[in-house]
C-alpha cells in the first residue's frame, strides 16, 4: 500500500508540471497496464494486486476527467484484443510463463507494497 502511495504521489508531483498531453499520455498509459494485467489475472491466475493498483493510480491522477469515455473505451478494447491475440499465438503456458510472470511480479512489487 505504501508503494501505490508513493507511485501515485510521484505521478502526481510529476503533473504539477506536465502538460494536459502528457498527463492524458501518462492516463492512456495506465489504462492500458491496468487492462492488459486484468486479463493476465484472469487467464493465468495471478494475484488481482497489480490492476487493482493501477486502477487507483488511474482515480487518483483524475484520469476520467482527463479523458473521454469513449477514448478510454476504444483503449480498452484494443488492449484487450491485443491480450486475446497474444493468448491466441502463444497458448496458455507461453502465455503465462515465468517471463511474462516475472514481469508481472516486478511490477506488482513496485506498485504494492505492505
Amino acid at each position: 500500500m505504501k508503494k501505490v502511495l508513493a507511485a501515485s504521489l510521484l505521478l502526481v508531483a510529476g503533473m504539477a508540471y506536465a502538460d494536459t498531453a502528457s498527463e492524458l499520455t501518462r492516463c492512456e498509459k495506465i489504462l492500458v497496464a491496468g487492462f492488459y494485467h486484468e486479463a493476465v489475472e484472469a487467464v493465468c491466475d495471478f494475484d488481482n494486486q497489480t490492476s487493482d493498483a493501477l486502477q487507483a493510480a488511474y482515480t487518483d491522477n483524475h484520469c476520467a476527467a482527463l479523458m473521454s469515455a469513449e477514448a478510454a473505451n476504444q483503449i480498452i478494447v484494443a488492449t484487450l484484443k491485443d491480450a486475446r491475440e497474444r493468448y491466441a499465438a502463444q497458448g496458455k503456458t507461453a502465455f503465462c510463463s515465468t517471463a511474462n510472470r516475472n514481469a508481472y511480479s516486478t511490477l506488482t512489487d513496485f506498485l504494492i507494497e505492505d
